[in-house]
Order: C-alpha cells, then sequence, then structure tokens
C-alpha cells in the first residue's frame, strides 16, 4: 500500500507540474499576442513617416523645377513681346543646365 501511495503522489506531483508548465506557456504566449498587436500600430507608423519624408523631398526637388519653368517661360514670352532679352534668355538657358546638372547628380 505504501508503494501505490507513493506512486499516486508521484502522479500528482507530474500532474500539478504539467498544469503548471501549460499555464506558463499559455502566459507566455498571452503576453507575444499583446506584444504583437500593439506593436503593429507604429511598425505602420514609422511606415507611413517614411513616405511622407521621400513625398516631401520630391515635392521640394519639384518646386525647384516649378520655378526653373516659370523663369524660362517668362524669358520666352518677353522675347517674343519685344525681339530683345536675349540675354535674359541665356541667364535662364544657364539656369536650366545648372538645375539638369544637379537633378542627375
Amino acid at each position: 500500500m505504501g508503494r501505490r501511495n507513493e506512486r499516486e503522489g508521484l502522479l500528482m506531483d507530474i500532474t500539478i507540474s504539467l498544469a503548471t508548465l501549460f499555464w506558463l506557456v499559455s502566459g507566455i504566449a498571452a503576453v507575444y499576442g499583446l506584444y504583437l498587436i500593439l506593436r503593429k500600430p507604429f511598425v505602420k507608423l514609422e511606415e507611413h513617416e517614411y513616405r511622407i519624408n521621400k513625398i516631401e523631398k520630391h515635392l521640394a526637388s519639384s518646386k525647384e523645377t516649378d520655378v526653373l519653368i516659370l523663369k524660362s517661360l517668362n524669358a520666352i514670352a518677353n522675347h517674343m513681346i519685344d525681339g530683345g532679352g536675349i540675354d535674359k534668355l541665356r541667364e535662364v538657358r544657364d539656369e536650366l543646365q545648372q538645375g539638369i546638372i544637379e537633378s542627375h547628380n
């Protein structure tokens, strides 16, 4: 009878140990799941910030190009109106060439 009680006691210890292990693993899984849920918005935020910065850089370079185009159109219009302004056309041409060179670098 003594051995039977020892075996049952050992079985109870193993059962308690498995139950404890189960709860421990469940707790770890729950914490990891919570981590994944809470991390997701921050990852998307970083991705959106990257895209916004990329768009802002593109817009800044587009503004510079737009200014050069408007200067060119203004110089051409002045030349067509009064027939002169060749020096202004040369200045704008040089600015356009410099802008093209900078945009390729």
